[in-house]
């Protein structure tokens, strides 16, 4: 996942990732999507799951409260490990 939010405002994180490689995925398409957050270590929660594209926008949130994000996604095989996490300051 890129570090890199789409949005950030004070209740609103938005989210882009690459694309999961074919080479990586076992050869057979991403079927879509999951997206986890945490506010605790190791504390996370789905909060999107479905997903057809690589943006996610997080809302309701917190101002001045760091958020833990990671995704997952699904193909024919089931789903990859999840991303590498990122830290993202509601501002």
């Amino acid at each position: 996942m890129s570090d890199r939010p789409q949005i950030t405002t004070s209740t609103q994180i938005g989210l882009i990732w690459d694309a999961v490689p074919v080479a990586e995925n076992g050869g057979t398409a991403v079927i879509d999507y999951k997206v986890f957050m945490a506010i605790l270590p190791n504390d996370y929660s789905t909060i999107g799951s479905g997903l057809t594209t690589t943006t996610f926008i997080a809302e309701n949130l917190s101002p001045g409260v760091t958020y833990t994000f990671k995704v997952s996604a699904r193909n024919a095989f089931g789903y990859s490990l999840n991303s590498t996490v990122v830290s993202i300051l509601a501002a």
